[in-house]
């Protein structure tokens, strides 16, 4: 789903998102975070990038792995901020 940050009430959050994944491409750590994605108003048709059903490849992986590159930004995280070993 492509959704304008004006049609859901969690903006403020989205935007964390989008500047979050931003700033790990540019080598950055930045806080780990989610929130609900939803609309208050109908999306236009174009929002909709691709549909998963129950028996396509991406169906299956979406709940059961994470895509190739995927970096969990948790791990080590703390152990780096507070010097300490595991």
């Amino acid at each position: 789903m492509a959704v304008p940050l004006g049609k859901t009430r969690h903006s403020h959050s989205a935007a964390t998102a989008a500047v979050a994944t931003f700033g790990r491409t540019a080598g950055a750590s930045p806080e780990k975070s989610d929130f609900d994605l939803y609309v208050n108003e109908p999306l236009e048709p174009g929002s909709v990038l691709a549909v998963h059903t129950e028996g396509d490849d991406a169906f299956a992986a979406i709940g059961t792995s994470y895509p190739p590159g995927y970096i969990d930004v948790d791990i080590g995280r703390w152990k780096e901020l507070t010097g300490e070993d595991d």
